[in-house]
């Protein structure tokens, strides 16, 4: 069986508009009519309250007037409208939403979306809603048919014997094998897409790599014996490298001679000689360990860990949302893990990149679940900025390579319902129970000052007057922003580096290919900036600097010209906090 037949999900859709009954202290649910409410909300907030006043009929019948009721940025443009065409008096009754038959809005709904729309329209945060057990999650898998991803570190005996049986058998099938590991992997970047599939620093990252993760797991369940094998995750927010991967066949990939014909597989200098023989090279497990174990805001943990904090999804661009914080994550765990991981050309070829890589779509799994974002309109509903990347038509609304079945190309939307369209279930991975009730509290607590430089404590270079209602303290914290970095001059993936007195004190990575102009999706963003949110001591007791450095040999190492990459500048500004009590 070839991946493209055995990649074929199964398809669920929210439809249901009938009526609920709940208590007020409640969470209404997503996609259909809310609750008459008898309450009226003083200080309501979009992922509180208001996106859930909209039912699918209503989606239905606004979007055919170029209106996204999913999307907080639509609804905030016609927030008057809105309330005015659903406003129900004995005098005027409402003409919306229509329906047969009628329900309007009741005056407590109305006075609370006026009260949204008077408080200037917060997005705020919405509750945290709890992850099923390992239990739960089984009992679903089985009755659903589905498949269930484990941490590798909760891998039965047997299940390891089955998961190495899987990966040593794709590593030996013929590299023109559209199973094999050499194909499957190549299709990462070379020597099979030769980067038109490249979908990093996009809003698609996440929905391609998804794809892309059952592909490989489809690939490995095309071996004899290995039907029903599954892509375990590794956790390395809460686990050291597990030892098993460095053993066979996990430790390394050899490339052979009937691969590439003895020649490199892709232009650019790269680390490792990619022609017959040419192994992955990985750091070792104490290098990873350690590099991880790194402090700092800019840390691989710490924007992880802002990112499951977030309290909106959005895209590649905004730094506050979950999406920019994973991908900095990745990125910075891409070049933790070693020279062959860090080349987005051949990062596909290490063994390791399918196991992180399958804890990044877990994450974001994780995310959907406690932000009530499984489904596509729930999803758009989580955006805080315009939807420009779900529920388009036509190849901008596809991931390409991935078709199903073979010969329709694979839609986004597709992959966003990782249980009910693609059949994938993740157990909880450790840490990932007893801390919903501490993460909603501090959320409601905080509300949308967390969402500004959400990987630091709540602070902000600039506040409202609403917020100063009780004054401000300057944060122990500062901002230090390299601003304006000509990534497309810089060959391969890259570090930017704070120095204190010329020693590294913060950075964080920026994971690229060897040649950036030649990508067409690097192209669409020529220019980045790095923020590090840094302790008020180090700024202020020694002189602050910045480096970037680059692993690609002709980059003239260690340190890659400034001037050559757009003499990027630093901008340094004291952060405020404001009084709460």
């Amino acid at each position: 069986r070839s991946s493209s037949e055995l990649f074929n999900p199964r398809r669920g859709n929210l439809t249901s508009d009938t009526p609920v009954t709940m208590s007020s202290s409640e969470t209404p649910p997503y996609g259909v009519y809310p609750p008459q409410s008898t309450t009226i909300t003083e200080q309501p907030t979009w992922a509180a309250n208001i996106k859930y006043f909209f039912t699918t009929a209503d989606r239905k019948c606004m979007s055919e007037q170029g209106i996204d009721l999913s999307l907080y940025s639509d609804v905030v443009a016609n927030a008057p409208s809105i309330y005015f065409a659903t406003l129900n008096t004995p005098n005027e009754p409402s003409f919306m939403p229509m329906a047969t038959p009628p329900r309007p809005w009741t005056s407590e709904m109305s006075t609370t979306f006026k009260n949204w729309i008077n408080t200037k329209t917060p997005f705020g945060v919405g509750p945290v809603h709890p992850l099923p057990s390992t239990e739960e999650v089984l009992v679903a898998a089985d009755a659903a048919g589905g498949r269930v991803r484990k941490d590798i570190t909760a891998l039965s005996p047997d299940e390891m014997l089955l998961l190495k049986k899987a990966f040593a058998g794709v590593m030996a099938l013929p590299p023109t094998d559209r199973n094999s590991f050499f194909w499957v992997g190549g299709q990462h970047w070379y020597p099979v897409s030769s980067g038109l599939w490249c979908t990093h620093h996009e809003d698609r990252f996440l929905a391609w790599h998804r794809a892309y993760m059952l592909q490989f797991e489809d690939a490995l369940r095309s071996i004899e014996g290995c039907e029903t094998v599954t892509l375990p995750f590794w956790d390395f927010q809460s686990e050291n490298v597990p030892e098993v991967l460095f053993s066979a066949p996990f430790e390394q990939f050899i490339v052979t001679s009937e691969a590439t014909g003895g020649k490199p597989i892709g232009p650019g200098d790269y680390p490792v000689p990619y022609v017959a023989g040419g192994e992955t090279n990985r750091n070792s497990i104490q290098t990873i360990n350690n590099l991880i174990a790194q402090q700092g805001n800019n840390s691989a943990k710490a924007r992880a860990s802002a990112a499951m904090k977030a309290a909106h999804f959005d895209g590649a661009t905004n730094a506050e949302g979950f999406h920019n914080n994973i991908i900095s994550a990745h990125d910075t765990l891409h070049d933790i893990c070693g020279k062959t991981t860090g080349d987005q050309g051949v990062t596909g070829f290490e063994p390791i990149f399918w196991f992180f890589h399958c804890n990044w779509d877990r994450l974001w799994w994780k995310w959907q679940v406690q932000n009530n974002a499984t489904t596509v309109d729930t999803l758009i509903a989580s955006m805080k900025y315009p939807n420009t990347w779900l529920k388009v038509e036509g190849p901008l609304g596809t991931i390409p390579p991935f078709e199903t079945p073979p010969g329709v190309p694979y839609r986004t939307d597709d992959t966003i319902d990782s249980v009910k369209s693609l059949g994938i279930h993740y157990t909880p991975a450790a840490g990932d129970h007893g801390s919903k009730l501490k993460q909603s509290a501090k959320r409601a607590k905080h509300g949308e000052e967390e969402q500004h430089l959400s990987h630091a404590p709540h602070a902000s270079g600039s506040l409202t007057g609403t917020q100063l209602r009780k004054g401000a303290r300057v944060a122990q914290y500062a901002s230090v922003l390299i601003k304006g970095i000509q990534k497309l001059e810089i060959p391969g993936t890259f570090r930017v580096q704070l120095l204190r007195d010329g020693k590294c004190i913060m950075s964080e990575s920026y994971f690229q290919p060897a040649v950036p102009k030649d990508c067409s999706t690097c192209k669409k963003k020529t220019l980045i900036n790095v923020n590090f949110l840094v302790p008020l001591e180090e700024v202020t007791s020694g002189k602050i600097s910045f480096r970037i450095r680059t692993s690609v040999k002709k980059a003239m190492m260690p340190n890659f010209p400034l001037k050559l990459c757009g003499d990027p500048s630093m901008n340094i500004r004291l952060m405020l906090e404001p009084v709460v009590a």
